[in-house]
């Protein structure tokens, strides 16, 4: 059985592994989940994930919507100032 430091890590194994994700570095490692959900809520993560694992649709879309709410996660938390 697998030890975490924290939830957050726990969970990202969790989503790795659901949608297939190998990568040791760069794109779809572990750290890469880690960085883009280190300034996101853990509750929020999880809502997120479960919606689009609720979609039913392939896991391939599902992987895409959930980046996809990721995505606007931020975008919404960190609007561009207009100058």
């Amino acid at each position: 059985e697998k030890k975490y430091h924290n939830k957050m890590q726990e969970q990202v194994d969790r989503i790795r592994n659901y949608f297939g994700e190998k990568a040791t570095y760069g794109t779809g490692s572990f750290s890469y989940y880690i960085g883009f959900f280190k300034n996101i809520p853990y509750q929020d993560i999880a809502q997120m994930f479960a919606e689009a694992k609720q979609s039913r649709k392939p896991r391939k879309q599902q992987y895409k919507i959930f980046w996809w709410k990721i995505g606007q996660y931020i975008k919404n938390k960190n609007p561009k100032k207009d100058n």
